[in-house]
């Protein structure tokens, strides 16, 4: 058996767009070394992961920069340890066992879109009331798809201004788990 899910409704010719539905499960431990470039986007999606895995991660090689500047301080808010030396381009981070520590908390993201979506949708796996907010230019990027898309799994989150872009609100008790589809894009963002 190989469910399929849709991809929007855009139509080639005469057949609709479809891709494999994939399964992700917890795996039961991960023992790894990689080794990171020195990017702002990989360094926050492993703060991230390490933050909500179990146990010590040590992140080397990691870029310090205004974002993950953002992203090290909005962890840190929500009860992460984290130990950073911007010197030898390493952080240490304690995990949090895949739900933050923190029942509530305040984010502010600065320019940082990555920080802003990757910790908008790990807020709604934890319990709490939770709001996610950046600069000026960060108000004015779309957020509505993942909004949708975690109403769709039963999360309670909105854009505060009703205008489908940050500052996002959300009131998390957690997510069961369900397939869902939504739809996405690959835009690059500066």
């Amino acid at each position: 058996m190989n469910p399929r899910a849709r991809i929007g409704r855009e139509r080639s010719g005469d057949v609709e767009d479809t891709v494999d539905a994939i399964t992700i499960s917890p795996a039961a431990s991960v023992e790894a070394e990689i080794d990171l470039p020195g990017s702002k986007s990989y360094s926050n999606r492993a703060l991230l992961l390490a933050a909500l895995g179990e146990g010590r991660s040590e992140l080397t090689r990691a870029l310090f920069s205004d974002d993950t500047r953002y992203m090290h301080q909005a962890l840190t808010q929500l009860g992460t340890r984290i130990r950073a030396d911007q010197h030898l381009r390493r952080y240490e981070v304690e995990g949090c066992g895949g739900a933050f520590p923190s029942r509530g908390a305040a984010l502010s993201v600065g320019n940082a879109g990555t920080a802003a979506r990757f910790l908008t949708a790990a807020l709604a796996i934890g319990e709490g009331v939770f709001s996610v907010d950046g600069s000026p230019r960060m108000r004015e990027r779309p957020i509505e798809p993942l909004l949708d898309a975690l109403r769709q799994l039963g999360v309670d989150a909105s854009a505060r201004l009703a205008n489908g872009r940050p500052p996002v609100d959300i009131r998390a008790g957690g997510i069961p788990g369900d397939v869902h589809a939504c739809r996405g894009t690959s835009r690059a963002s500066s």
